[in-house]
């Protein structure tokens, strides 16, 4: 029978799920009840696999957790609590759950009133859920059950992450902020990136020392890898591919799914349009508590300087204030022009001019104070982590009477991530509270500011700042971009809006739709601003338009899911919301993605095959890092094959081990080594059986050696 999803059905969730703040990381005794927040887990193991799909890059993010070294390590029926955010904007459309080391289980998506109602019976019955869902703030919660004394529990989450578009770079942000939120440190996470030639090679911008290398694996074929050490873990980090634009300023591609519908996305550079925006006039305060974030004081001096450089133009004025521990300090007595060489003379004269304590009151009103004397229109964009006592209302009052009806607007960027505390009301979800938050808010809105707080919002520090200076010029203007396809027509386009593209003058457009007909395609572009109209058109050949994957089909539903839950407003509205979501498994906010043991319900993951750690590569390159020579005849085989083992060099080989294993990652056979560690070498026939003798069905197999150092991979083919 169907379900019915209502509104007062959602509000009924949300009033039982614990709630936690955006990346944070806990494990829990459900048998504890209400009020329970438990302590900081650990994450042992991390791992990101990236694949750019235009105006998407897919991420596939594999965490093992786990309640090492805790005050719960130990105990059996542990719940695993994980709260992250992502970029704005991404599309989730998987998750799966490690049952053990080698089974997967890949989760179902249903309606969030039966996933929650059927994760909550199988915690009290002590069985193998997970539970995924988007909270109303846009960030995330992951909930795993159980956790058994002395293990860990292994998940994988994937998502569109969208990019960041221009001549030379496709960015994407990675979400980096949890990995410091575990009791023992993460030492070092690993980046697996999937791309063709026509992306070039992978760089991480903002990371020091990270180099990718480029290794090949059996199943994947060219891959790129690297490992990314824990001082990057608190750097402002991008994922960068190789802008793949023609000549023309374009990219399209298209997936055309067989009897059904056909997608089609584009990247289009427009023709530079004028633009008299008024000079703006800029006040940066820092305020700084190092006891309120994990996010390093001089990290964020860098990526603001960084974003200043490359939004504010020559005719722009700057100014820095920072509470500078006991006292406040302002770089200069006078605004500064913001050309390339006054910029370079502020910043060189201040490389870390923040203190580690705060002084909030006394540096805002400084900047206050500073931008009335010169009787000047400014926008203020406060950073700050701030727990300074003091009464806000009253200093709220003071500041907007200090202002008047001058043109003063103040933004805040609150990285606070530590010292915030729940206010469990009765009859109502815990409230998350943390120091200045009203008057954050009240501060802002009485300017006609923004606010942005990491604790709180769906977007990280990186994000933004940003966003925050990066809006500060922004042009509005009126443009349309019309796709034409010759013998057919193009509908029901989404505009991809992040970080300002689609939106903002002269940043590229990028349009995702369906189409009917044939190629190639007529790009017809139209914009006004400043009194000044421009016309462009660009006609892209069938022979230039890449293949796109049925992933195209998630992407457009993600933007389609996105504008209905803008927009919906009675109970017809989410189930319809809800049904686009179960058909197209892909995540909304009335959904969540459950997966459950075999027993209740779940499905093995067909083809869940992934780059394991140490990395899976070829016998070529890793043969003298083995130091094992493995050769397999015949294969393709029917009855049997001969696998061959032969130590090279006389060096006693550690933890040397062989497993077969299926396409669904199970282990199927394991081969006993102990006459090539005795003699050297050693001679098996593998008979297409499982370690119980029973015959294996036709299939592709993977042999799987394996050292402390490496890990070698071979394909078996099995045939009837």
């Amino acid at each position: 029978m169907k379900r019915t999803f209502t509104l007062s059905t959602l509000f009924a969730i949300l009033f039982t799920t614990i709630s936690f703040a955006q990346n944070e990381l806990k494990v829990i005794n459900p048998d504890w009840g209400w009020g329970n927040y438990g302590v900081q887990g650990t994450i042992e193991e991390a791992e990101f696999q990236i694949e750019p799909k235009g105006l998407y890059m897919e991420v596939g993010m594999f965490l093992t957790f786990s309640a090492q070294g805790t005050s719960l390590e130990g105990q059996d029926g542990i719940e695993i609590v994980f709260d992250f955010n992502l970029p704005a904007g991404s599309i989730v459309h998987d998750s799966w759950l490690w049952m053990n080391d080698t089974l997967i289980v890949q989760a179902d998506i249903l309606d969030i009133s039966q996933a929650t109602a059927v994760y909550e019976d199988i915690v009290d019955r002590n069985l193998d859920p997970s539970l995924l869902y988007r909270k109303e703030n846009g960030t995330y919660q992951l909930r795993i059950f159980p956790l058994q004394g002395g293990e860990s529990r292994k998940v994988k989450v994937t998502f569109l992450t969208p990019t960041i578009w221009n001549e030379d770079k496709v960015e994407a942000w990675l979400p980096l902020e949890f990995l410091e939120n575990s009791e023992i440190p993460l030492t070092t996470f690993n980046i697996i990136s999937i791309a063709d030639d026509a992306w070039g090679e992978p760089t991480l911008s903002g990371a020091e020392n990270v180099e990718f290398e480029s290794v090949t694996d059996p199943d994947a074929g060219d891959i790129w890898f690297t490992s990314v050490e824990e001082s990057n873990f608190s750097k402002p980090i991008k994922f960068a591919l190789e802008s793949p634009l023609g000549t023309e300023g374009t990219f399209v591609s298209k997936f055309e799914d067989e009897n059904e519908d056909n997608f089609y996305q584009v990247v289009y550079v427009p023709p530079v349009l004028p633009s008299s925006l008024d000079p703006k006039n800029v006040a940066i305060v820092f305020d700084h508590d190092a006891d309120n974030s994990n996010i390093d004081k001089e990290e964020i001096f860098n990526f603001v300087k960084q974003s200043l450089e490359s939004n504010l133009k020559e005719e722009d004025h700057l100014n820095l204030f920072y509470s500078n521990n006991s006292q406040v300090d302002m770089a200069s007595d006078t605004w500064v022009s913001c050309d390339s060489s006054s910029l370079a003379q502020l910043f060189s004269n201040l490389t870390d001019p923040i203190g580690i304590s705060s002084n909030f009151v006394e540096t805002v009103t400084t900047s206050i104070e500073f931008v009335l004397q010169n009787n000047e229109a400014a926008d203020i964009i406060l950073l700050t982590n701030s727990s300074e006592s003091f009464s806000y209302s009253s200093q709220v009052e003071s500041w907007v009477e200090m202002i008047g009806g001058a043109d003063v607007k103040i933004h805040i960027v609150n990285y606070q991530t530590l010292n915030y505390w729940w206010d469990e009301g009765w009859n109502a979800p815990p409230e998350l509270w943390f120091s200045h938050k009203n008057l954050y808010e009240d501060l802002s809105l009485s300017t006609g500011g923004s606010l942005v707080s990491s604790l709180e919002s769906g977007v990280n520090t990186w994000e933004a700042i940003s966003n925050t200076i990066g809006t500060l010029k922004n042009s509005s203007y009126s443009f349309d971009l019309d796709v034409d396809i010759a013998s057919g027509f193009s509908y029901a386009p989404f505009y991809q809006t992040y970080q300002g593209q689609s939106s903002n003058l002269n940043q590229p457009i990028l349009q995702v739709g369906k189409y009917l007909g044939d190629f190639p395609m007529t790009l017809e572009f139209s914009a006004y601003n400043d009194g000044v109209f421009v016309f462009d058109s660009v006609t892209i050949e069938s022979a230039n338009v890449n293949e796109w994957d049925s992933l195209g089909r998630e992407i457009w539903t993600g933007h389609l899911i996105r504008s209905l839950e803008g927009s919906a407003s009675n109970d017809i509205d989410v189930q319809n919301i809800v049904d686009i979501s179960l058909e197209e498994r892909v995540l909304s906010k009335y959904t969540a993605f459950l997966a459950l043991e075999l027993a209740q319900g779940g499905e093995p993951c067909i083809g869940c095959w992934h780059f394991d750690e140490p990395i899976v590569i070829t016998t070529e390159e890793v043969e003298e890092e083995l130091g094992v020579d493995v050769s397999i005849s015949p294969n393709p085989f029917s009855d049997y094959c001969q696998i061959h083992f032969e130590l090279l060099g006389d060096e006693n080989i550690d933890d040397l081990k062989a497993h077969i294993f299926d396409t669904y990652g199970n282990v199927v056979s394991t081969l006993n080594l102990d006459e090539l560690m005795y003699a050297g070498s050693s001679q098996l026939n593998w008979e297409g059986k499982d370690s119980n003798g029973r015959k294996l069905p036709a299939g592709i197999y993977h042999l799987i050696v394996q050292t402390k150092q490496q890990v070698a991979s071979f394909k078996l083919v099995l045939i009837k």
